[in-house]
């Protein structure tokens, strides 16, 4: 008899142990929550973040070409090497030109010399007027034919116009090159260019006034991890006539760590939130969020607690998979999505997925 009072008792200790653990274990789902789908109310379905494919082209080139004809004689252009200003591209040969300056000056000499003794004369009263503006002619004639061949061999040498880079070389050294043949591709070094068409039905929305002001972010298919500032520089005023997009320019500084050159893709993302008014009153939530009790519209909300808020609203119409609430949310105020019917009041709510509506 008092063995079985002894099993009696152990039995009755291990139901109630049983009863405690699983008090404790509906006590810690209470605690972390129901799992329920949550959504943002939001404005608009489209992202006021548009992305543009776009390409890099030169902020500033220039096709170099000696304005004289000869044979190269020098050539320290080599494709992606750096010029400051007024280093030495490219020189000719400038003994024949080195010639005719002599040959030039001598001409010149003696048509001052022969000016100098007319005056002489006049002025002693010796010839006529008519003589000595004869000599005066032919002394300007031999100063400007001077003045040419000098500038023609100092064209022998080719120069770079501004700090720059060459981006490619046209021909090799010891060429018998004519005047205005393409010696080099040269584009500037501080800054670069990224090319960009936007559609018509986005471009007609952008405002001209604020065109100087524009601001767009840069990411380089080459270097995803990094984000560049760009600004507005020009567009082309007429469509494409295929597209019916118009193309846009914006330039950047060239950063000193990377190489960025003509002609690397890119992706230019334009914020057209300021420019793209939504028209449309209120916030839109999934259909599944909206539901009826007691002749009113509801919605489920949380509180600083995660816990649910039955709130009431007004809906004005059906978009799709979305209603329109225009009284009673926000936009960025969330809302259960699913399964509201299984929701109460004050229910600690677990989030599985926080979303912008979708």
């Amino acid at each position: 008899m008092h063995k079985l009072k002894l099993v009696l008792w152990g039995m009755v200790a291990l139901l109630v142990a049983a009863c405690q653990e699983e008090e404790v274990k509906d006590t810690q789902v209470e605690d972390l929550g129901r799992p329920a789908k949550i959504a943002l109310a939001q404005q608009s379905l489209h992202s006021s973040i548009q992305v543009f494919p776009g390409v890099t082209a030169a902020a500033r080139s220039s096709t170099l070409a000696f304005r004289v004809e000869g044979q190269i004689t020098d050539l320290p252009a080599i494709a992606g090497k750096f010029f400051n200003k007024g280093d030495l591209i490219a020189r000719l040969d400038d003994a024949p030109y080195q010639n005719v300056v002599a040959d030039r000056k001598a001409t010149y000499e003696l048509a001052r010399l022969d000016l100098d003794r007319q005056q002489a004369l006049f002025d002693r009263k010796h010839i006529a007027e008519s003589r000595l503006d004869e000599a005066r002619s032919t002394y300007e004639a031999r100063k400007a034919s001077l003045k040419a061949a000098q500038d023609d061999l100092s064209y022998t040498r080719l120069v770079a116009p501004f700090d720059g880079i060459v981006s490619v070389v046209e021909v090799d050294n010891f060429n018998n090159v004519q005047a205005k043949e393409a010696i080099v591709q040269f584009h500037g070094a501080k800054a670069i260019d990224v090319v960009f068409d936007i559609p018509e039905s986005l471009f007609v929305k952008l405002p001209s006034e604020d065109a100087e002001n524009g601001h767009v972010t840069l990411v380089f298919d080459s270097i995803p991890d990094r984000v560049f500032d760009a600004y507005y520089k020009e567009h082309e005023t007429s469509p494409d006539a295929a597209t019916r997009a118009f193309e846009v320019t914006v330039s950047m500084p060239l950063p000193e760590d990377v190489s960025i050159l003509p002609g690397m893709t890119v992706s230019v993302s334009l914020d057209l939130s300021k420019y793209i008014a939504n028209d449309a009153e209120g916030v839109l939530v999934p259909l599944e969020a909206v539901f009826e009790q007691e002749g009113q519209t509801w919605v489920w909300t949380l509180d600083s607690e995660s816990r649910a808020v039955r709130r009431m609203v007004s809906s004005s119409k059906i978009e799709g998979e979305y209603v329109r609430i225009v009284d009673g949310l926000q936009d960025g105020d969330p809302v259960i999505a699913v399964g509201v019917d299984h929701v109460a009041e004050g229910q600690k709510i677990r989030p599985m997925t926080k979303e912008r509506g979708i």
